[in-house]
């Protein structure tokens, strides 16, 4: 266990993924400067053999025995968890599935494509929470598409809620 004022981090360490738990934080600034950041630790791996994944969205980047055993532990959290945050760090050696894309929008808004994760939360900052903080009604949508190497078919996009008070609670993305 890390401890910090902001909360606790724990991690623990499989063969091929890297489970990382931040408890109690309420502090949203350094939560959302925390998901900035991991884009950058991302850099270390530009070998494109990880996926850095914000909670358990996309089951199949994540070995099922992970899983169990995170289960049986009760050490899995989602996102009714909150304010627990967990993301993963997966080896995906045979690049089974990865993000091609990245769209975020507002409903009832336009569409915005974004090329990386940098964009996308550039654009969450300057621009997804404006007027939407004391809208409890509304909500932000990270659509992600999902693409294998071996089709040169789109599969359908999967839309993540996120809260709009932040953090980025929702989100996946195959590295750089």
């Amino acid at each position: 266990m890390i401890f910090s004022p902001y909360g606790n981090f724990h991690i623990k360490i499989f063969d091929d993924v890297v489970v990382v738990t931040l408890y109690g934080s309420s502090d949203i600034k350094f939560m959302n400067k925390l998901i900035k950041n991991l884009h950058n630790i991302s850099q270390q791996f530009r070998n494109k053999d990880w996926a850095l994944i914000y909670n358990v969205v996309h089951w199949d980047l994540i070995p099922p025995c992970v899983i169990d055993q995170l289960e049986q532990e009760n050490s899995l959290h989602s996102v009714s968890n909150a304010p627990e945050y967990q993301f993963f760090l997966v080896r995906n050696k045979n690049q089974e599935c990865y993000i091609r894309n990245y769209c975020i929008y507002k409903p009832l808004s336009p569409i915005f494509y974004v090329e990386n994760l940098k964009q996308a939360i550039d654009f969450l900052n300057n621009k997804g929470f404006q007027g939407l903080k004391d809208q409890a009604s509304q909500e932000l949508i990270f659509s992600l598409t999902l693409s294998r190497p071996d089709s040169a078919r789109w599969q359908s996009p999967c839309r993540l809620p996120i809260l709009q008070n932040g953090p980025f609670r929702l989100a996946e993305y195959s590295l750089p």
